[in-house]
């Protein structure tokens, strides 16, 4: 009987044990605190925690409030912080998945402890475009496109300029080919010559072919051009005044 009566005591006071532990905590709500934030301090569920309250999740708490924690006595409990764990092959997985989810320079420097050098990028070399051979005041170029460019570098390689002025005339017919051409008897054959229409000032770039022939030397015709090369310059006339502008040694 004394058995008995002893073993409903303990009984007893395990009960009011456990119902004293299970007495709800108070907790007065932080800046900054959220019901998830407390719920994870206090080891409870967020839904437990807004049932014991009477209000519902959505809702969220406010600074200063006062709230119960059900429970058993709850204390704040220490929140595990996760830790760096460095990736190894031999890292346990459950180390693997608490650590910090952030690149870490020590790391990625021992990774790859050498900047990787990217190759130069090699020039393109333009084929297409002829060379242009200046051999004294010769060209062996046969395109009109490059005379001014030809005619310019003359200056820079020490050669002087003269001017000329006198009467032109042009070929009946068209020439094949290159058609920027000229016969001029005061610079020399293969140079490039700049002749200017003195009545529109129109300017074409042509290269010496040869003498002025001795029949329009006759008539006093100081260069002679193809036929394009006067259609360039605008010429009306069969005759027209231009200056000549040419390069030389002397």
């Amino acid at each position: 009987m004394k058995k008995i009566l002893a073993t409903g005591l303990l009984f007893l006071v395990f009960c009011l044990l456990v119902e004293a532990t299970q007495q709800p905590t108070k907790h007065v709500v932080k800046k900054g605190e959220t019901l998830y934030s407390i719920s994870k301090k206090y080891g409870v569920t967020v839904y437990a925690i807004a049932k014991a309250n009477n209000f519902s999740t959505q809702y969220g708490v406010k600074i200063g409030q006062h709230i119960l924690i059900p429970g058993s006595g709850n204390k704040p409990q220490a929140i595990n912080k996760p830790v760096y764990v460095p990736s190894t092959s031999d890292t346990p997985w459950r180390e693997e998945d608490v650590r910090v989810r952030t690149a870490m320079p020590e790391r990625a420097q021992a990774v790859n402890p050498e900047p990787t050098i990217m190759p130069k990028p090699q020039a393109v070399v333009e084929t297409s475009k002829p060379v242009v051979i200046i051999q004294g005041l010769k060209t062996t170029s046969s395109n009109a496109a490059e005379y001014p460019v030809i005619f310019n570098q003359y200056s820079s390689q020490g050669y002087k300029i003269k001017r000329d002025k006198g009467a032109a005339n042009y070929l009946d017919e068209a020439t094949s080919g290159n058609q920027n051409l000229a016969f001029y008897s005061n610079a020399e054959m293969g140079s490039v010559i700049r002749v200017t229409n003195l009545m529109n000032h129109k300017t074409v770039f042509v290269k010496v072919i040869g003498k002025v022939p001795p029949i329009d030397a006759g008539s006093d015709i100081t260069v002679k051009l193809s036929s394009k090369a006067a259609k360039d310059l605008g010429a009306l006339d069969e005759k027209f005044l231009v200056e000549v502008a040419s390069f030389s040694a002397n």
